[in-house]
């Protein structure tokens, strides 16, 4: 969590507040704030969080700047090999029993077939013959296939009819309630809000409030305090909605 330092008391402890709030929120012992700190300055710290306040444990060190863009050097195989390399490979026809290759073209339907007496060319493409069925008018077909189609829907109508249904599963909430009836009251409706749209839904709901607290010009929320609570929180109350 950053803070920033606001000002010293006669004992050497800091107070602190949020980076971006309005009020401070705490003190910092003097032993954990470096010694060249200033009113205004920024430190990246941890703290607990307790029922009467927030502690904070130690101060971290800032953030450096990385100069340049981060690279990952490739040092491969060490081995000289040339970085291409081509292989021909001759095509060969398979040869028939009767000596014809297959580069031919054309179809295998197509090919002609000596007869055994007159060389007499045969083809085995489809027949010309016409089914009887092919003779018979148009409406006559349109109707016996609108008669089955309308026997077939009828069948499935039917088959659906007499399916059973699968009765539906409703999930409990004993342990969702056990966890939430274990926080603290200061910490239910955030556990709420945590079950019913997980750790998005708390910022989403702390950017809305902050959002209504400005346009009434009153103090907004601390964002990072509660969204640091909200992951502690999380774990727990996930595990309970597996367990229903």
């Amino acid at each position: 969590m950053d803070i920033e330092l606001t000002s010293t008391r006669e004992t050497g402890d800091w107070t602190w507040r949020a980076a971006g709030a309005r009020q401070p929120r705490g003190t910092v012992a003097a032993d954990l704030v470096p010694t060249e700190a200033t009113p205004g300055d920024v430190l990246r710290v941890e703290f607990e969080q307790y029922m009467d306040g927030i502690e904070v444990t130690s101060v971290l060190p800032p953030k450096t700047t990385r100069q340049g863009a981060e690279v990952l050097e490739v040092l491969g195989s060490g081995l000289d090999e040339p970085l291409v390399t081509t292989k021909l490979v001759g095509r060969k026809g398979r040869r028939r029993e009767d000596g014809s290759s297959d580069r031919r073209g054309g179809r295998p339907n197509d090919r002609i077939k000596d007869g055994g007496r007159g060389g007499r060319r045969t083809t085995n493409g489809p027949s010309k013959k016409r089914s009887k069925n092919d003779h018979r008018p148009n409406s006559e077909r349109d109707r016996r296939s609108g008669a089955n189609n309308k026997r077939a829907s009828r069948t499935r109508g039917h088959s659906a009819e007499e399916a059973p249904r699968t009765p539906r599963l409703k999930p409990r909430r004993i342990h969702r309630k056990a966890a939430l009836a274990d926080l603290p009251d200061d910490q239910r409706l955030l556990g709420q809000i945590l079950l019913r749209d997980g750790v998005p839904g708390v910022r989403k709901a702390i950017e809305s409030q902050n959002a209504a607290a400005e346009l009434a010009g009153e103090p907004p929320i601390p964002a990072p305090l509660l969204l640091k609570l909200a992951e502690r929180l999380h774990p727990r109350l996930r595990a309970a909605d597996w367990q229903d």
